[in-house]
């Protein structure tokens, strides 16, 4: 009888020892608690949390904090698509926001412009918006007595170029020609 109540008391001990637990209440411990294996935590909650590794997210990130920021002291790397509806580049008080960004080619049609200055429209400016502030590049399809001054837009998809022909001037070009012929101009446009 003591041999079987010595090998109980063992098989108990070992028993206890090697268990697994599930508890289904709160736990509270005023140290350290180390978890050799895996965690799952159906639904965690903390209002701190530090890492000396890395954090290792694989659904959506997201944050409900006051001000909705998340800030990073080194490099922030993005290997998909990055989104935003509103960029600031710098740190300037004043730094403008860029709300858009789009850039393509379009292509105006032959147009004369015998005196100083005439205007080119291009219809075909995929993505602007009225109001963009539009950036304009000729292309070496341009005629060399025609310089490009300015662009604006006030209706979506639609650039208006002001030409200079510098061949009504002093500064005569060579095989010189009116007409602007159909060309094809970059643009980039920033709302």
């Amino acid at each position: 009888m003591m041999i079987v109540s010595v090998l109980a008391g063992v098989l108990f001990v070992t028993m206890a020892v090697n268990a697994s637990t599930t508890i289904s209440t709160n736990v509270s411990t005023g140290g350290t608690l180390d978890v050799t294996g895996l965690t799952t935590l159906a639904n965690a909650s903390t209002t701190r949390i530090s890492l000396t590794s890395n954090l290792m997210v694989n659904g959506m990130a997201t944050t409900t904090g006051s001000t909705g920021a998340i800030a990073t002291q080194g490099n922030l790397t993005v290997l998909g698509t990055a989104s935003t509806s509103a960029l600031m580049v710098g740190d300037e008080p004043q730094a403008s926001t860029i709300n858009g960004l789009v850039f393509g080619t379009c292509t105006a049609p032959t147009v004369s412009i015998a005196t100083t200055t005439g205007y080119l429209v291009c219809s075909t400016a995929t993505g602007l918006q009225a109001g963009d502030t539009v950036f304009v590049q000729a292309t070496s399809s341009f005629p060399g007595n025609f310089v490009v001054q300015a662009a604006s837009s006030t209706v979506a998809g639609v650039i208006s170029i002001r030409i200079l022909n510098v061949a009504t001037t002093s500064f005569r070009v060579a095989d010189s020609t009116d007409a602007t012929g159909p060309n094809t101009l970059n643009f980039w446009a920033v709302r």
